[in-house]
């Protein structure tokens, strides 16, 4: 493995430090002054390797949100087949989200941020997490035309009912509708649920008037 530069390591010590932050004292703890006495460095060495804060939590953003992995995943042999068969395309999507939600501290702190409080920084990565969903929905538009069923709207219901569920159930830790999705079988629930969702939707655009 290559030795980093010590450049290399600043800018790595830093992001680190934001992250480190974000985690222990949330969005309001990201500022030039915090964020440099946690990486052990000073203002002006932040803004050497970033240029701005804004710049700097660009950058951190970019490499921690969960759809912009999708953008990999379009070249993968998985996502080639996958766009022949778009209800198997969305229930692998979803389920991916919830997994990688549920799993990840940082994308739970990302999103509380992002509906708390605006941010030049979260305002691009929503916009680009936009575009990254226009990509699939290119794909499943046609089968819901002139439908009476808005698929977009079904996959808006899913995906901000998955972020609410999760940080309600890792913050607050009590149930939601009686469901506890800490325990496995509520969990387990959960997931099937959002596939019959997808599954439901996709046989209503398949019905004959």
């Amino acid at each position: 493995m290559a030795k980093l530069t010590k450049p290399d390591a600043t800018k790595n010590n830093i992001l680190a430090a934001v992250r480190e932050i974000l985690l222990e004292e949330g969005y309001t703890g990201l500022y030039i002054r915090n964020i440099a006495r946690k990486a052990k460095t000073s203002g002006k060495m932040i803004y050497y390797h970033f240029g701005s804060l804004e710049q700097l939590l660009d950058i951190y953003i970019n490499e921690t949100d969960y759809w912009k992995g999708l953008d990999k995943a379009f070249a993968t042999e998985e996502f080639a087949q996958l766009r022949s068969q778009p209800k198997d395309l969305m229930t692998h999507i979803f389920r991916a989200h919830y997994e990688s939600f549920e799993k990840s501290e940082e994308m739970q702190k990302l999103i509380l941020w992002e509906v708390s409080k605006y941010s030049d920084s979260l305002r691009k990565d929503s916009d680009a997490r936009e575009a990254y969903g226009e990509r699939v929905y290119e794909i499943v538009d046609p089968i819901f035309k002139d439908k009476d069923l808005d698929f977009r709207s079904v996959s808006a219901i899913i995906t901000a009912g998955v972020y609410y569920l999760i940080m309600h159930a890792k913050t607050n830790g009590s149930t939601f509708c009686g469901r506890d999705i800490n325990k496995e079988s509520d969990r387990e629930l959960m997931l099937k649920t959002i596939d019959q969702l997808v599954d439901m939707s996709f046989k209503m655009a398949n019905a004959k008037k």
